[in-house]
């Protein structure tokens, strides 16, 4: 095998390669060749084994350096290994204490959604009451007539519990409106400060 038909199908082999290792490789191939002289070209495709399997020790050499590389960083920075074992050890102490402050948050904010859930109950059935009890009124105030005063006070009372029920509908939707963009704020800025200080510690 010649040089170039050698070159050009390490090129091949050598796809997916980093560029950097992937130039030196190339580089090192030609100069092997270079040295040795156009005489010699099959005694080099000889030491240098296939272009496949040249390949393969190049690219088995590239994944043993990307492994040792942390290591080494690992190795000049013995601070940051010593700051999370100190951080691992006092997350293993505090675990006791946080744990069962962890449930009782977790099981407040489930019964604040429990209340809030029943109030909103409480006053959907309150509010259709007082709207679809004024219905009975107006039709008894139709109905009625016979007696003026007690036609007019069943209509007025009617009308009353129609327009409370109107105006009450008018305020839960305005007060709804507000609560939940305000309580959808809260746990969203909430979330991202605990994930903030992840990335602190983390840092």
């Amino acid at each position: 095998m010649k040089k170039a038909e050698y070159i050009e199908e390490l090129r091949k082999k050598l796809e997916g390669l980093c560029e950097e290792d992937y130039e030196d490789a190339i580089r090192y191939c030609e100069e092997y060749f270079d040295e040795a002289g156009e005489g010699n070209e099959e005694q080099v495709v000889e030491e240098l084994g296939s272009p496949s399997k040249f390949a393969a020790q190049i690219k088995a050499e590239a994944v043993i350096r990307q492994g040792e590389a942390p290591k080494k960083e690992q190795a000049k920075n013995p601070k940051t290994s010593m700051k999370n074992v100190i951080a691992i050890f006092l997350g293993l102490c505090a675990l006791p204490i946080a744990l069962p402050l962890i449930i009782v948050a977790v099981i407040l904010f489930v019964c604040f959604l429990f209340v809030l859930a029943t109030l909103l109950f409480a006053a959907i059935i309150s509010i259709g009451a007082i709207l679809f009890s004024g219905i009975p009124l107006l039709l008894s105030g139709f109905t009625n007539f016979a007696v003026m005063e007690n036609s007019l006070i069943a209509f007025g009372g009617g009308l009353l519990c129609i327009g409370s029920g109107i105006l009450l509908c008018v305020v839960f939707v305005w007060l709804i409106k507000i609560i939940i963009p305000a309580f959808t704020r809260l746990i969203t800025n909430l979330y991202h400060k605990a994930k903030e200080g992840k990335a602190h510690e983390k840092a």
